[in-house]
């Protein structure tokens, strides 16, 4: 939802292919996107990384598996764009990081977040002067995006050692309006 209906509208990429948890998972969202047929269909990190064909890499999965699906592709020279962050701790970060610089690739981390409709309207209003200066501002993140209650899976941006808790994706997300390149 995040990233596919941009790169999908794209003249600047094609999808060449899909790694999932199965190739019958990666065939189904080829079939379910509209994916030419020639689209390959990956289980393993590995077996992308070494397929020629593709140039960049994006990782849009649930952060504590950030690192497993990434490092391959670094390894193997290629660009990789990952949902923030790059990875689930420090040391994470500093090892992509890392063999990023020693292949002479690129890392980058999306935040999307300045994309939603609600922070567009709200940089419109304070471009167009609507509201009077701001003297100050308070940012508020929460687990239940959608309803009154907390939702399924809740456990995962409580725990701090998944790398995806309040701190790193809502703030992270909310806070920086630019994508960061090391």
């Amino acid at each position: 939802m995040a990233h596919m209906p941009y790169l999908l509208k794209s003249p600047h990429y094609e999808i060449v292919a899909l790694c999932n948890s199965s190739v019958e998972a990666a065939a189904a969202a080829i079939k379910a996107h509209g994916f030419p047929e020639s689209t390959k269909a990956y289980l393993s990190p590995e077996e992308l990384a070494v397929d020629h064909s593709v140039e960049l890499v994006i990782c849009s999965v649930n952060v504590k598996k950030h690192y497993d699906p990434s490092k391959p592709s670094l390894s193997a020279g290629k660009d990789c764009i990952v949902e923030w962050p790059l990875g689930a701790n420090l040391k994470e970060t500093e090892e992509l990081t890392q063999i990023a610089k020693e292949k002479g690739c690129k890392t980058a981390v999306v935040l999307q977040a300045r994309f939603a409709p609600v922070v567009t309207k709200i940089k419109e209003l304070l471009a167009a002067g609507k509201i009077g200066p701001v003297l100050s501002s308070t940012f508020v993140g929460a687990c239940n995006y959608h309803s009154g209650t907390e939702f399924v899976g809740v456990e995962y941006h409580m725990d701090i050692n998944s790398g995806g808790n309040m701190v790193t994706i809502h703030y992270g997300h909310g806070k920086h309006r630019r994508i960061i390149f090391w």
